[in-house]
């Protein structure tokens, strides 16, 4: 996707920052780490906030229970060295710094750590490497449309799939400034109509990811304010359609039998 492909999905949403929360894992989604709009850090960047450590081929037999404590811990004390290693840094950041964590399944047993790294100012890539577990990597536009990239990292990351663990997040601006005072604010709506408006996403919504189909689709419609999911929460739509698009390929799996040769006589 193009910088401007990008400022129109995110153009409506708000960036904010929430108390830690630990997501429960989903299905890949719409980005990978081939598709995240990043590149590796060079020793000639400039200093940055915004960085990323990507750890490959951690065991798989991480204890959650402990690492979500962990986090919710971190977070309220404003101390990344009370989360274990290697989710953690080599060396003590500094104050005020924040991390979000994605866990990724691989095929292999292992998985792959995605960590977005925050500081409270901008630090030297030299730096930056000796702090980090993994490689390191820059989020791209972050220098030529700062608070439009940071939105932008929230989006693709929120849409990794896998396991996270966020203190950031976006939010619909329609949720948050209703179009009319009367408006029912969405945790208020009745089960009927929140019943019709899954039923628009079965059977409107595209049942594949491929060439950004759902993601395309899912923009248009929270910005259609005659669409059924007008100002919907933006990660219950993207929940919905991963939840399509994993069923419809279990389904597939299922019933693709081999069709027996009838024979000619």
């Amino acid at each position: 996707m193009s910088l401007n492909d990008f400022k129109e999905v995110v153009e409506r949403l708000t960036y904010r920052s929430i108390p830690p929360i630990v997501m429960p894992e989903v299905p890949m989604g719409s980005f990978n780490l081939t598709t995240f709009p990043m590149q590796e850090v060079e020793d000639s960047d400039n200093p940055a906030v915004h960085y990323i450590d990507i750890i490959k081929g951690h065991p798989g037999d991480i204890d959650y229970a402990a690492l979500t404590a962990g986090y919710k811990q971190a977070c309220a004390q404003k101390d990344l060295q009370l989360l274990p290693q290697p989710f953690c840094l080599k060396t003590a950041p500094p104050t005020e710094s924040t991390i979000q964590i994605v866990i990724l399944k691989e095929d292999d047993g292992t998985v792959t750590i995605f960590k977005h790294l925050s500081f409270p100012e901008k630090m030297k890539t030299c730096l930056l490497k000796r702090m980090v577990f993994g490689k390191a990597f820059k989020p791209l536009f972050i220098n030529a449309v700062p608070k439009v990239a940071r939105k932008i990292l929230q989006y693709c990351l929120e849409n990794l799939g896998g396991r996270s663990f966020r203190c950031f997040e976006l939010m619909s601006q329609a949720i948050r400034k209703p179009a009319k005072a009367t408006a029912i604010p969405f945790e208020d709506k009745e089960d009927d109509e929140i019943d019709e408006w899954f039923n628009h996403i079965m059977q409107n919504a595209p049942r594949s990811s491929s060439e950004m189909a759902q993601l395309k689709w899912q923009t248009k419609d929270l910005r259609n304010k005659s669409s059924p999911i007008f100002g919907w929460p933006v990660q219950l739509v993207a929940q919905a359609l991963r939840n399509l698009s994993s069923n419809g390929a279990l389904a597939r799996k299922e019933y693709h039998w081999p069709i027996p040769l009838t024979p000619t006589y």
